[in-house]
């Protein structure tokens, strides 16, 4: 979506929520790794936050997903002065035990999001597809590497497939069917997507990549504008009108 909305001009506003049942500091742990890789496209408004629980949610209509004893928001009782019950009946955001990572997890996360915000305006990372080659460019800060050309033509069809997500088994079947002469391997596959994963062009997540290269069209006008938003001076007050 990201790297979509960058291609097409789209600016994108969204928030990393955690806190969620059953997750584990392995589950971010290679999530926070690759987020240098994605300082070229729109970072989060904010850093994390637990997420809340709201009525009609399937986490308040089914507790065995994971929160039980809910409580309506500490505000709730600030501005009603009514009895537990009423106040459960009338909430409609709720506090629950904290669920998932803890606060050294938590904190990671956001030192990493907090430097993605930083570092976006200063960041880039494009490619070109001139059908006998496709040239990427990136100028990130923890990427040495400013150009790389894609040759090959099984390497060519593997970054056009990652165009959407796809697993090893599945990216390796249909780029051997489209480049059957240069066809390589699982174990190849696997070689090629770790390599681009270093290098910053593929995001892995849950078993399945794509590449985080948009295309190089809007890309710069969508950084101007993000830069007019983000630097724009304050407006001076206005003077005072008198009757």
């Amino acid at each position: 979506m990201l790297r979509d909305g960058a291609e097409t001009g789209l600016s994108v506003a969204w928030n990393y929520l955690h806190g969620f049942p059953g997750e584990t500091v392995q589950d971010y742990e290679p999530v926070i790794a690759q987020i240098p890789a994605l300082e070229h496209l729109d970072p989060p408004v904010d850093l994390s936050a637990r997420i809340a629980i709201e009525r009609f949610s399937p986490y308040f209509e089914r507790p065995e997903l994971g929160f039980t004893g809910l409580r309506p928001e500490e505000h709730y009782r600030f501005t009603y002065d009514l009895p537990e019950k009423e106040l459960y009946d009338l909430a409609y955001v709720f506090e629950a035990p904290a669920r998932g990572i803890g606060e050294p997890a938590v904190t990671a996360l956001n030192d990493a999001l907090a430097a993605w915000k930083k570092h976006h305006a200063d960041a880039r990372l494009t490619h070109t597809d001139l059908g006998d080659r496709i040239v990427l460019v990136s100028r990130r800060r923890a990427f040495a590497w400013r150009t790389a050309e894609l040759a090959d033509p099984f390497e060519m069809a593997c970054f056009r497939l990652l165009d959407q997500p796809h697993t090893v088994t599945a990216l390796t079947r249909k780029a051997g069917r489209e480049e059957a002469a240069a066809a390589r391997d699982e174990a190849g596959v696997q070689r090629l997507l770790d390599h681009w994963v270093s290098l910053g062009t593929v995001f892995t997540d849950g078993g399945q990549y794509v590449h985080i290269a948009p295309a190089a069209v809007n890309e710069d006008l969508l950084r101007l504008d993000f830069m007019r938003h983000t630097h724009a001076p304050r407006p001076e007050p206005a003077a005072p009108v008198h009757a």
